[in-house]
C-alpha cells in the first residue's frame, strides 16, 4: 500500500469508527436511535429542505464575496485518484455524519435542547447532517476548480 492512500485511510479510518461504535450502541440499546441521535425521519420535508439549500446558499454567497475581496485562499487539489476517492468519501460523507451524530446527536441533545436549532425545528438529525455535508462539499469542489 502507497504512502498517499495510508495517509487517505488514517484521516477516515477515526470516522469510520466512531459509526460502528454508535451503531454497536443503537443494537446493544445503550442509546435510543430517534431520542439520542435523532436519526427518524424529518417532521417536515419543506423545512429540512429550507434549512439544507439556505445553508448552501449562504456558503456560496460567503465564498462568492471572500473570493472577490480576495481573501479566500484555496490550495490546488493535487492527490492520485483513488486516495482522492477515500478522502472526499471521508471529508463530505463519514466526517459530517459522524461529526454531527457525536455533537449534536449525543452530546447537545443531552446539554441543551434550544442550542440545536436546526435539530430542534425539523426533529431529525438529517437536516444538520445534510447541512454539515453541502458545506463539506463545497470546500472540496472549490479546491477541484482553482
Amino acid at each position: 500500500m502507497n504512502e498517499e492512500i495510508k495517509s487517505a485511510l488514517i484521516r477516515v479510518v477515526p470516522f469510520v469508527m466512531i459509526l460502528a461504535g454508535l451503531f454497536i450502541a443503537s443494537k446493544r440499546r445503550k442509546i435510543d436511535r430517534a431520542v439520542d441521535l435523532g436519526l427518524q425521519k424529518p417532521n417536515s420535508m419543506t423545512h429540512f429542505f429550507f434549512f439544507t439549500f439556505g445553508f448552501l446558499g449562504f456558503i456560496l454567497l460567503t465564498e462568492f464575496f471572500l473570493y472577490k475581496l480576495g481573501i479566500l485562499e484555496i490550495d490546488k487539489w493535487n492527490h492520485a485518484f483513488f486516495p482522492s476517492i477515500i478522502r472526499i468519501v471521508g471529508a463530505v460523507i463519514l466526517a459530517p455524519i459522524s461529526e454531527e451524530l457525536i455533537f449534536r446527536g449525543l452530546l447537545l441533545s443531552k446539554l441543551s435542547k434550544k442550542v440545536n436549532y436546526a435539530r430542534q425545528f425539523t426533529k431529525s438529525i438529517y437536516t444538520p447532517i445534510a447541512m454539515h455535508i453541502m458545506g463539506n462539499f463545497l470546500a472540496t469542489l472549490e479546491r477541484f476548480i482553482y
